[in-house]
């Protein structure tokens, strides 16, 4: 079994919690993943924020 850590970076990954994964029918691999950033950037003013209203929806990305 392959250390989170090392996962982590050998998939590009920086600033995120592995979660969970998940190995589903039809050779199918689901990592699920929280960021671990302390803030971002506004969408709209570009102004650097650290406090949140909610969660985002959560999303798939195929790779």
């Amino acid at each position: 079994m392959i250390d989170p850590e090392q996962f982590r970076h050998s998939i590009g990954l920086s600033d995120i919690a592995i979660e969970r994964v998940v190995f589903e029918e039809g050779n199918v691999l689901k990592i699920y993943v929280t960021s671990t950033k302390k803030g971002c950037h506004c969408h709209c003013c570009g102004a650097w924020i650290e406090d949140f209203f909610a969660l985002g929806e959560e999303i798939s990305l195929r790779h």
